[in-house]
């Protein structure tokens, strides 16, 4: 939350330097494996090599890490995230696939707003394991501060695609 305050003041600092996309995943991933693990999770990945932007590399890794752990918590055990880079155009791609129960179509449009959740009903777990509702807007925020963005890709019952875009260092 403070993050996003101090987003909205203007007052974050963001330092730019040369990322590589690929091996700022697979620290992700590495990290993420500890709790993917404990849930019996499978993270798979599938990552362009050599893929470079120009940003600040934790605000990115904590994009990444957001929207990885959303789709940790919400795969059931014995469940897969897959997490795949592509170049597009000008552009990197990040697509992280989880098998969770899906985002009900009349929520969609609202769950990049701050402090929303899902109707905890709805959740697989009864909203026990949620969050504060601030991973998706943090996501975008940080996104879109580098020039790119976070989507809804698809959902349904058989699990979420969300994925993240980011310019291409040129």
């Amino acid at each position: 939350m403070f993050t996003l305050t101090r987003a909205d003041a203007g007052s974050y600092p963001v330092r730019v330097t040369p990322i590589y996309l690929d091996e700022l995943i697979d620290d992700v991933v590495r990290a993420s494996r500890v709790v993917a693990g404990t849930r019996q999770v499978l993270i798979t990945v599938q990552c362009a090599a050599a893929a470079q932007v120009t940003g600040d590399e934790d605000l990115i890794r904590r994009l990444v890490l957001n929207v990885v752990d959303n789709a940790i918590r919400f795969t059931p055990s014995g469940g897969a995230v897959r997490i795949a880079l592509d170049r597009v155009d000008g552009a990197f791609a990040i697509s992280v696939t989880d098998q969770g129960p899906g985002i009900p179509a009349e929520v969609q449009s609202r769950i990049f707003e701050r402090f929303y959740r899902v109707n905890s009903a709805r959740t697989r777990d009864g909203g026990a394991d949620g969050g504060a509702g601030l991973g998706l807007a943090l996501a975008r925020w940080i996104a879109q501060v580098h020039g790119g963005d976070v989507s809804l890709a698809a959902s349904s019952q058989l699990g979420s695609t969300f994925v993240i875009t980011l310019p291409a260092a040129v």
